[in-house]
């Protein structure tokens, strides 16, 4: 699993728009201009920052955040890719 460092997250989103039919097809909807939900699966240890993200969320909460924040990931588990990104903690809005 990867670790991220300083005041990131590795989130994994929830709701990403898109829908995979059962053949195969990838239908994407056209709600990308909306804040994104995701789970945090790891986060970095708070250094290089005044605030730490500790004090303000853990593992497992699902957040809100900025859909075109951080950087995006695509990470092989077993036999599938998943979609990851890396974000910046104050790029999250809430907890949901």
């Amino acid at each position: 699993m990867i670790k991220p460092i300083g005041n990131r997250l590795l989130i994994k989103p929830v709701d990403d728009g898109e829908e995979t039919t059962d053949s195969g097809i990838v239908v994407v909807t056209p709600n990308k201009d909306r804040a994104m939900r995701a789970v945090i699966l790891a986060m970095g240890n708070g250094e290089f920052v005044d605030s730490n993200p500790h004090d303000s969320f853990k593992v497992g909460d699902e957040i809100i955040c900025a859909r075109y924040a951080g950087d995006d990931l695509r990470v092989q588990e077993n036999d599938k890719f998943i979609n990851l990104k890396i974000i910046m903690a104050d790029s999250v809005f809430g907890i949901a």
